[in-house]
């Protein structure tokens, strides 16, 4: 099925159609600010440093042309659709700077979003969270063809300590 007919009778040999791995259509980055997540203080903890890790992911996206979409759960659920150029650039440092911790837990907002991050999309989810409630949708995003990279802002380098479950405190 990957075989080109038309080039391979054209050449008189067999052409075969290689495709990139990589998802070529959007970048989504989810930054997660659930509050009871977070730790650590100003720009010493993983809010900040969340913020600070998704404008530079942005930045590398728009420069390398690549469609670049932001969900954050924050106080309020933000959600900007994949755009490229400088106009979107400044739309999400705007977003990034207004936003604020909330309550929504990362695997629910996974889910609302899950039906709107298209196909063949790579999806950046910034997280301290070390609970794993959330890694079930995972299996259903690769299904609909989504790449997804995880960056743990690890929390204990922020000053986080362990409780009896073996989670942040």
């Amino acid at each position: 099925r990957l075989i080109h007919w038309k080039t391979t009778a054209r050449m008189n040999q067999p052409y075969v159609r290689l495709f990139d791995g990589a998802p070529a259509s959007n970048l989504w980055i989810l930054l997660d600010l659930q509050d009871e997540v977070q730790v650590g203080n100003e720009e010493h903890g993983t809010e900040e440093q969340g913020i600070i890790l998704t404008a530079s992911l942005v930045d590398r996206g728009l420069r390398e042309h690549h469609r670049v979409g932001l969900v954050i759960n924050g106080h309020a659920l933000t959600r900007l659709p994949p755009q490229t150029g400088a106009g979107q650039r400044w739309e999400i440092l705007r977003a990034l700077a207004i936003a604020s911790q909330g309550t929504t837990p990362l695997g629910e907002v996974l889910e609302r979003i899950r039906p709107n991050l298209g196909h063949n999309a790579s999806l950046m989810v910034i997280t301290p969270t070390t609970k794993i409630d959330w890694l079930g949708t995972i299996p259903l995003l690769r299904r609909r063809g989504i790449t997804p990279t995880i960056l743990l802002l690890d929390p204990l380098t922020f000053g986080g300590q362990l409780n009896n479950n073996g989670l942040i405190a």
